[in-house]
């Protein structure tokens, strides 16, 4: 018969399991972690008796499973030892299911940041594309004035000195008219077209305060479901503009304002 080495039982105490634990215990001797004392014992025979070194000779892995079950028996049969082997367990599986839930929070920031970026270089694109519109109907103003000036001194050479003060007229109106456009456009540009889905839950006072923090306001109006909003500059219009459209103004949520740009809707 097989001389079975006595169940271990003083190597190290309550302290030595931090040092030991690299294995499931329960599963090394297959037995459930409800398991009692009685069923683990019986099932540290049975192991035992089936990797026996006597029995299982130039074997190694049977020598190394030998081993694993004599440690894990001197863990199981003992009640302290037993109990902090599995505080560990629980505290591990703690750790585990905190760095798992710390890894889930900064990929959420970070995927927040990369939103946050990708919707500021949005806006830098959308204020440069307007600026480089707005520029580009200047220069054709500047051309079609040129164009018009060059006409008119053409025609006054034509007609001679006795249409000179009607060709000067037609000049005059025509810097005037291009005056006048230049200046509406720069209002346009200025400009928000406010929106809101309820009648009469939105004042002046209300779309300021929403919006004013984006640059200095100069008029504002208001009716039942829409309104008017006038900035002092074209660039704080379009950041107040793409900041509600892209869900950063807290209070334009609230209230499910929408805004619209006049100068893009007039193109």
């Amino acid at each position: 018969a097989l001389l079975l080495p006595p169940p271990p039982s003083e190597r190290g105490g309550v302290g030595a399991v931090q040092q030991q634990q690299r294995h499931d215990y329960y599963k090394v001797l297959g037995v459930l972690p409800t398991a009692n004392a009685v069923e683990i014992k019986k099932a540290y025979h049975k192991m035992s008796l089936k990797y026996h070194p006597d029995k299982n000779k130039g074997d190694p892995d049977a020598e190394k499973r030998f081993t694993e079950i004599q440690e894990a028996y001197e863990i199981l049969q003992d009640e302290k030892t037993r109990d902090a082997f599995d505080n560990l367990v629980k505290a591990k599986k703690a750790r585990e299911a905190k760095n798992a839930e710390m890894d889930k929070q900064r990929k959420a920031q970070v995927d927040k940041l990369n939103e946050r970026e990708a919707a500021a270089a949005a806006r830098q694109g959308d204020i440069e594309s307007a600026e480089k519109k707005y520029k580009a109907e200047i220069d054709r103003m500047r051309a079609e004035n040129k164009r018009m000036m060059e006409q008119a001194a053409q025609k006054k050479r034509a007609a001679g000195d006795g249409q000179r003060d009607a060709v000067l007229k037609a000049v005059d109106q025509a810097e005037a008219a291009t005056r006048r456009h230049a200046e509406v456009r720069t209002e346009l540009s200025r400009t928000l077209k406010v929106k809101w889905p309820k009648k009469g839950s939105v004042t002046a006072d209300v779309i300021r305060e929403a919006l004013g923090t984006f640059g200095d306001v100069e008029s504002c109006v208001a009716g039942k479901k829409s309104g008017m909003l006038v900035f002092s500059s074209s660039v704080a219009a379009a950041n107040a503009a793409h900041a509600v459209k892209a869900g950063m103004v807290e209070r334009a949520r609230e209230l499910e304002m929408t805004v619209e740009w006049v100068l893009l809707e007039e193109e």
